[in-house]
């Protein structure tokens, strides 16, 4: 095995918010799809220590989608530092916001998974996204996917 040419450093969730949908219908299946789903980005670099810092933050409406049958409304947001080899001697900056949001947002899933577990409709698992769209130097990011 080889390391991956991004690293992730360290993370933390900043922020979590999960509150039950008055319009959730147990009795119907769970429907999140990726449309749902809105992602923020921040992302900048740190000269003197050689890293990137990324922030996503994650948010599932279930007012705003009131159609579709989510069970929470969930708010989070999660920070980390991500490092690029440099071997790596093509676009570190992109490379570093497309992944390193990639890698946050698995965190995402599982921190989700656990807590969603111990809520009454159950747990979920939210949808696989592409974080490909995102520009590079991004200041404020927002990704609808």
């Amino acid at each position: 095995m080889k390391p991956s040419i991004l690293q992730l450093e360290e993370y933390f969730f900043t922020e979590t918010k999960i509150s039950l949908s008055r319009f959730f219908k147990p009795d119907k299946e769970i429907q999140i799809s990726a449309e749902q789903i809105d992602c923020q980005i921040k992302s900048g670099y740190i000269k003197e220590k050689d890293f990137y810092f990324i922030e996503l933050v994650f948010k599932l409406d279930a007012v705003k989608h009131r159609k579709i049958n989510i069970p929470y409304n969930i708010s989070l947001s999660i920070a980390g530092k991500v490092s690029v080899s440099p071997d790596y001697k093509e676009d570190k900056e992109q490379i570093a916001v497309i992944n390193g949001a990639s890698l946050l947002y698995s965190a995402v899933r599982e921190h989700l998974l656990y807590l969603t577990s111990r809520y009454p409709f159950g747990s979920i698992i939210i949808p696989t996204v592409n974080f490909n769209g995102l520009r590079k130097n991004p200041i404020l990011q927002s990704k609808k996917n």
